[in-house]
């Protein structure tokens, strides 16, 4: 027996040895329901939208999310600074005594709102999956809410009334755009002076409610290596999408509820996270023909003569025929699972300053959804570069996430590749580099500078770090 907003329901769960049991009977278990230390996750889908029919004509079955989490994460302390400040956690062992099957309920009424699968069910293991087309496993790498405490926030609003303006801890102090307004200018004479008894009502209770001071709250939520596979009879097998949906949060706000703002910030980065997942899933082809390896390599898979010849009309006519037909190769050995396709106009390597341009190609990753805190959601990709022999080419040190100097080729020119998170090809940048045959100049480390001379281009390099 739970008891929920609307008043007392009983639930009654299948025995696991008779089968699934629908999502649409289970998931009311989790929304609204107090759980343990009467902590409720306030997780709010009414402001998404459900399709009229579902967006793929196959069931899915959902297991149990796993612990993936940090030994850390798994017996957090509910407070601890950061940067300085004090802050009060999550512990999500207080969602009940099964707080991983919360998080998976969640999950599977977000996919079944939103309208995504003809059926979702909940099952316990692979063998209650039986009759489904589908079937969807991962883990929960993280999942934390934090609000800076009130003692913490209030000596912030002390500081910020002494020094006349916001702490430096406060991110509109450095974003004017996120400042309060400005005050009115003050009026151009005194008002009249009113009598004593007139000031003193005027003056607010010491008991009055003061406005809750600004407080940091900060969130991150990931569940990684979401699998979706396709069930053959008893067991599953090919993977069609395999995704992390993840989100973080890091702002200031009012708060007006001590105890509930950090599960709320933790609920928000949540709701983003699946919204974001049930975009990429909406779009995703589970029809088979698109699979998902564990391991990838530059293979040998050729595109047939139109798509090779269609390829190379995207390329701008004035780049330099050798790049043109060493890019063509590098097209024809796509790797499974990833698709590839060049720029229609020239290119400049990420993190460079280039003069001439560089033809450009792209690895894009498909059924793929990954991320990271300083990126977010992204695809993983990888990006290549095939520059003319004679360009001038300077690194930017200031950049973020450079491209790397790959070297010079037997055939000529210069080549550099960018790589995002290739999880299932981590040996994208040297198998790229293998392609082309690239070799670093002298003794190898960090090339700087590339500029042309009469003979050979004088290349400025630096230690390896």
């Amino acid at each position: 027996m739970t008891r929920g907003p609307s008043g007392p329901h009983r639930h009654r769960r299948r025995s696991p040895k008779s089968g699934a049991f629908a999502a649409t009977s289970a998931l009311a278990m989790i929304f609204g329901v107090n759980c343990a230390a009467d902590v409720v996750l306030p997780y709010d889908l009414t402001g998404f939208s459900r399709r009229s029919a579902p967006a793929h004509p196959w069931s899915i079955a959902i297991l149990p999310l796993l612990d993936g989490r940090a030994p850390e994460d798994r017996a957090p302390a509910r407070t601890f600074l950061y940067q300085g400040l004090e802050f009060e956690g999550t512990v999500l062992e207080d969602l009940g005594s099964s707080p991983l099957d919360r998080l998976t309920e969640v999950l599977a009424r977000h996919l079944q709102h939103e309208g995504l699968f003809s059926r979702i069910e909940l099952v316990r293991d692979v063998e209650q999956a039986s009759n489904a087309d589908l079937v969807l496993d991962g883990r929960v790498a993280r999942f934390r809410g934090y609000v800076q405490s009130e003692a913490d926030a209030s000596r912030d609003s002390r500081v910020d009334a002494l020094a006349g303006g916001p702490s430096a801890a406060d991110p509109s102090a450095a974003d004017p755009s996120a400042a309060d307004p400005p005050a009115a200018d003050p009026p151009a004479a005194d008002p009249p002076a009113a009598d004593a008894s007139a000031a003193a009502s005027a003056e607010p209770s010491p008991n009055a409610e003061r406005p809750s001071p600004r407080r940091r709250v900060l969130a991150e939520v990931v569940l990684s290596d979401l699998r979706i596979r396709r069930m053959d009879g008893r067991r599953p097998t090919t993977v069609l999408m395999e995704c992390d949906a993840g989100w973080s949060i890091d702002e200031r706000r009012a708060v007006e509820d001590q105890r509930r703002a950090a599960w709320m910030v933790s609920a928000e980065a949540l709701r983003v996270a699946l919204d974001r997942y049930g975009r990429v899933l909406e779009g995703a082809d589970l029809s088979g023909r698109l699979r998902v390896r564990d391991r990838v390599h530059l293979a040998g898979r050729a595109l047939a003569g139109p798509e090779a010849g269609a390829l190379a009309g995207t390329m701008n006519d004035t780049m330099n025929d050798t790049m043109k037909d060493m890019m063509k190769a590098l097209a024809r050995r796509v790797p499974p699972g990833w698709a590839f396709s060049v720029a229609a106009e020239p290119g400049r390597p990420h993190g460079w300053s280039v003069d001439l341009g560089c033809i450009e190609g792209r690895f894009v990753a498909q059924q793929t959804l990954r991320f990271h805190r300083l990126l977010g959601p992204f695809v993983p990709s990888v990006r290549v570069w095939a520059c003319p022999a004679e360009i001038e080419a300077h690194y930017d040190e200031h950049a973020e996430f450079a491209a790397q100097y790959l070297g010079t080729a037997p055939r000529g020119g210069h080549f550099f590749a960018y790589s995002v998170g290739p999880k299932n090809w981590p040996g994208a940048v040297r198998e790229v580099a293998e392609h082309f045959r690239a070799k670093m100049p002298g003794r190898g480390g960090r090339v700087l500078d590339i500029v042309p001379a009469r003979a050979a281009p004088l290349i400025r390099s630096a230690p390896a770090p």
